[in-house]
């Protein structure tokens, strides 16, 4: 959890695409020197030129009303939402076990940081894991890291809806003359956000419907 990830490649023992997991995830679980999480602004601790006088004010916070955009408690996508009940109040969520308030406060990592352990993880499985171990398939799922804007409409009232991925996985078929095309460029779609939006103050976590 302390090295570099040009060590850990280079002298490691194991496979190049496991060595960036441990990379990667060292971003998150490595020594504080490493992760640089000495340079966050943490408590009431003030960074050099980080005062009231000289932080930007904030901007007041706007709330518009936007018509073409219906409320997310009565959007089903594909079978696996659920059926739409009028009497959603928006304020069910799933409860995802015990999260340490203050360590998320103080310890966000960015976005992307999440992103790059997500795909380091995905890449190492689709490389070594059945059925894709044989490296002679004609037919391969990869990941793909390119971000694309999709569009979709809402089933009950068909209002649009329009979002960009944070990369997924797509699957190629090797064609007759050689090489490999792309069949599927959405096989699954990766969404990663840069911290919780809730916060329960027994330590819970939610994810909203």
């Amino acid at each position: 959890m302390s090295q570099s990830e040009h060590y850990l490649v280079r002298m490691a023992t194991c496979s190049t695409s496991l060595a960036q997991v441990w990379a990667a995830l060292a971003t998150f679980k490595g020594d504080p020197d490493r992760r640089g999480v000495h340079s966050l602004n943490q408590g009431s601790e003030e960074l050099p030129g980080d005062s009231a006088e000289t932080r930007p004010a904030k901007r007041p916070r706007r709330y518009t009303s936007q018509g073409d955009f219906v409320d997310s408690g009565g959007i089903q996508v594909g079978s696996s939402s659920p059926p739409h009940d009028d009497s959603y109040d928006g304020s069910q969520s799933s409860s995802l076990g015990y999260f340490d308030l203050k360590d998320h406060c103080l310890g966000v990592t960015p976005e992307d940081d999440t992103l790059r352990l997500a795909s380091c993880v995905i890449r190492h499985i689709l490389y070594f894991a059945p059925p894709q171990e044989n490296p002679l398939n004609t037919a391969v799922v990869d990941f793909r890291d390119a971000k694309t804007r999709i569009s979709a409409s809402t089933l009950l009232t068909e209002q649009a809806m329009i979002a960009t991925d944070d990369g997924g996985l797509c699957l190629r078929r090797e064609k007759p003359g050689g090489g490999f095309s792309l069949v599927n460029n959405h096989v699954a779609i990766l969404e990663a956000k840069a911290r919780f939006q809730t916060l329960e103050n027994d330590g819970l976590r939610s994810v909203s419907d």
